[in-house]
């Protein structure tokens, strides 16, 4: 449970999804069969830096994107 969620600012999600899934659902099923079943496909420069396990979780959990739209490379 969240912060904003224990002290009541916003409510929790306790929508069962059966018939339709929303945004963050979907993206979360497709990254995790991404991770476990495509395993890391991409050798690029920025997935051989040492931020990189950072900013997977930063692009996974927090921006809530599909881990295969991770920029190839990042401009300063």
């Amino acid at each position: 449970m969240r912060f904003s969620e224990r002290i009541g600012r916003t409510s929790a999600k306790v929508d069962i999804q059966i018939e339709s899934m929303d945004d963050d659902l979907r993206v979360g099923l497709w990254n995790c069969f991404q991770e476990f079943a495509l395993g890391n496909y991409k050798t690029t420069f920025a997935s051989q830096s040492l931020l990189m396990p950072l900013f997977r979780q930063l692009w996974r959990d927090f921006f809530k994107l599909p881990m295969d739209t991770i920029p190839d490379f990042f401009q300063p």
